[in-house]
């Protein structure tokens, strides 16, 4: 974690990471205008209520896209943000939900209509080889599922503690405050334990 804040604070120190909110009128404005020319996000960002929308359809075929970089020397990319399917207890028709869900996520047909509302590769392989998975994208090019395929071998899914929220709203806080010169590095790692172990303690108690 210390080499991650190390390296964040190297490029926040260069002037090259803009301190705007995602989601926000100033955020969606500078990537109209070419402020910002780069976004660390997931795949979806490629939907057409999302970046298209916001940088303007001039831009299309400007951009592109590829895997992350490494921070701290860190491997792999998370699962954090993705969605996740349930069928509740109390469904009516938990069989044919399941198999709606298997069809809709795992099947070829059913993972290139995800692909076609979500702009993210999809799971079964198969459905890679379909024309309409394999054109260019719009706004990104060919680079879109190019480094949405690579991703997928760097990608780890974490087993995130019942707390996780309260956990990251926790070391959010504190790493803003080490990024920006606010606290030392050290200083906001040693805080942030403090509090975890304070507010929180173990999740799975």
């Amino acid at each position: 974690m210390r080499a991650v804040l190390e390296d964040y604070k190297k490029l926040v120190d260069a002037g090259v990471v803009m301190n705007v909110s995602d989601w926000t009128p100033d955020w969606e404005s500078s990537l109209n205008n070419g402020t910002i020319v780069s976004q660390l996000s997931a795949g979806w960002l490629a939907q057409d209520i999302f970046l298209p929308t916001y940088a303007g359809a001039e831009q299309a075929g400007l951009w592109a896209a590829t895997t992350w970089p490494q921070l701290g020397g860190s491997k792999g990319g998370s699962d954090s943000g993705g969605s996740v399917f349930a069928i509740p207890t109390f469904s009516a028709y938990p069989e044919e939900a399941a198999e709606f869900l298997s069809y809709l996520t795992l099947s070829e047909e059913g993972t290139k209509i995800i692909f076609e509302e979500i702009a993210c590769v999809p799971i079964n392989k198969n459905s890679l080889n379909d024309p309409a998975v394999q054109a260019p994208n719009a706004f990104f090019g060919p680079s879109l599922l190019e480094a949405q395929i690579k991703g997928l071998d760097q990608l780890m899914v974490f087993n995130f503690s019942p707390n996780a929220g309260a956990e990251i709203d926790i070391v959010n806080e504190y790493f803003i405050k080490a990024i920006y010169g606010e606290m030392s590095i050290d200083d906001a790692l040693e805080a942030a334990e403090n509090d975890l172990t304070l507010m929180i303690g173990n999740a799975y108690r």
